[in-house]
């Protein structure tokens, strides 16, 4: 099974991703790859062989779980450039609007159907 162009447009559009056609192109290659490899390794035997959890039989130190006090809200906002009240200000990284909320081959979906 192949990627289909509508399978990127729907992963671009998921990960509010602008692709030039040349980037649709080489991300479709990409993706076919690593699903052949996938399709590799469901090939190996495995019936018998037991689940692994970690590859080393170690178990790191560990130390009780202690309650300790904690910073006090003035002291943790004492060097922060910009507060908003007993918060840290931090500049906006996700906008608040979309800019379609309707994935490209309509519906919910879009990969499976």
């Amino acid at each position: 099974m192949r990627i289909t162009p509508e399978q990127i447009a729907h992963l671009a559009w998921l990960a509010r991703l602008e692709l030039r056609p040349e980037e649709k192109t080489r991300l479709a290659e990409d993706l076919d790859r690593i699903l052949e490899y996938m399709r590799q390794l469901d090939a190996v035997e495995t019936d018998g062989v037991e689940p692994l959890t970690h590859s080393v039989d170690r178990v790191g130190p560990l130390r009780e779980d202690d309650v300790a006090p904690g910073v006090a809200s003035e002291a943790a906002l004492a060097n922060a450039p910009e507060r908003v009240g007993a918060f840290f200000a931090v500049p906006t990284v996700v906008e608040l609007t979309r800019r379609d909320s309707t994935p490209p081959g309509g519906g919910p979906g879009g990969l499976d159907g």
